[in-house]
């Protein structure tokens, strides 16, 4: 994974920290689904995964975060995600 696909979120607390979490992801993975694994994901151009075992990990975390906060909201997550990956 080169460097500039890197998702830089670190936290994910707010929904708009859900909105802009899910935009980093959808830039490196087209269609991203938030049910799917993270480390699921393999890049097309060389059939290798997306992101390093460490780095799938701390990127579920947050994924459970967003789940955890739409729920708090009464948001629904998938149609969230859908906004961001119609866009």
């Amino acid at each position: 994974m080169s460097k500039e696909n890197r998702v830089k979120t670190t936290k994910v607390k707010t929904l708009q920290d859900v909105r802009d979490f899910f935009k980093e992801l959808n830039a490196v993975i087209v269609n991203f689904d938030p049910d799917d694994d993270i480390g699921d994901y393999i890049a097309f151009k060389d059939d290798t995964p997306s992101f390093p075992k460490e780095e799938a990990i701390r990127l579920n975390t947050l994924l459970d975060d967003c789940f955890a906060i739409c729920e708090e909201k009464g948001v629904d997550i998938y149609e969230l995600a859908n906004q961001i990956i119609t866009k």
